[in-house]
């Protein structure tokens, strides 16, 4: 809906800025044009006759009357710098893109969680899974302005459920919360852990690729998807 609305507003606002272009041309050519006139006017002629612009009219075919364009140039300027605002207000809108790494999806975790680490956004996160989405963790702040990382597991998966645990144990970390869901559609049960991170970007990345890497069995080779809320 909003990549609809930004394009639509695009398309609208394309004629406002190529008249205002077309105007701000008129009224660059314009001192050209009257010193050709001026040069005229030196002449003498038997008349006398002066000539001074003051405004230009353009007429296309099919128009029952010409377009009147004053030659003063703040008209256009003020037309285009309200559709640049325009414009860059609705960018603001645009949903955020997913990175895709096809290969080493684990060598940008650092960066990622650099420029996460570092925003000033609200509620900055990143979040990390295989394409299939079958493999997912989330970066957060929370409340307290802690860095935690979030594993949703299928409780079904008791092996991977217990590496998981044991390779946090093994840190010395233990989970800030653990819950449950139910999915009776899928009739799924999942189990959300959320660990607590450093917010040291180098030391995090580390962890991520660990999950991953070790107890995900995701390989340098499989494609991985990165959401960026920063």
């Amino acid at each position: 809906m909003k990549t609809t609305l930004w394009l639509a507003t695009i398309i609208g606002l394309l004629p406002v800025v190529l008249f205002s272009l077309a105007h701000l041309a008129m009224w660059w050519a314009s001192p050209g044009v009257a010193s050709i006139l001026e040069e005229q006017n030196e002449r003498p002629n038997e008349d006398e006759t002066s000539f001074v612009i003051t405004e230009t009219s353009v007429q296309f075919d099919g128009m029952s009357h010409p377009l009147i364009v004053n030659p003063k140039a703040w008209p256009a300027a003020l037309a285009l710098v309200g559709a640049m605002l325009c414009v860059i207000g609705l960018w603001s809108l645009l949903p955020r893109q997913p990175v895709y790494a096809d290969s080493n999806g684990h060598e940008r975790f650092e960066r990622l969680l650099a420029r996460v680490y570092k925003s000033s956004a609200e509620f900055p996160s990143l979040g990390a899974s295989t394409t299939d989405g079958q493999r997912a963790i989330g970066i957060t702040r929370t409340d307290t302005d802690e860095w935690q990382i979030g594993i949703p597991m299928d409780k079904g998966e008791s092996e991977t459920l217990d590496a998981l645990r044991s390779y946090f144990e093994s840190k010395g970390v233990a989970p800030d919360r653990e819950y449950e869901s139910r999915d009776e559609q899928f009739n799924i049960t999942t189990v959300h852990l959320d660990y607590p991170l450093t917010g040291d970007a180098s030391i995090d990345a580390e962890v991520c690729t660990a999950v991953f890497r070790d107890i995900f069995g995701v390989d340098d080779n499989e494609p991985m998807r990165f959401d960026i809320e920063d």
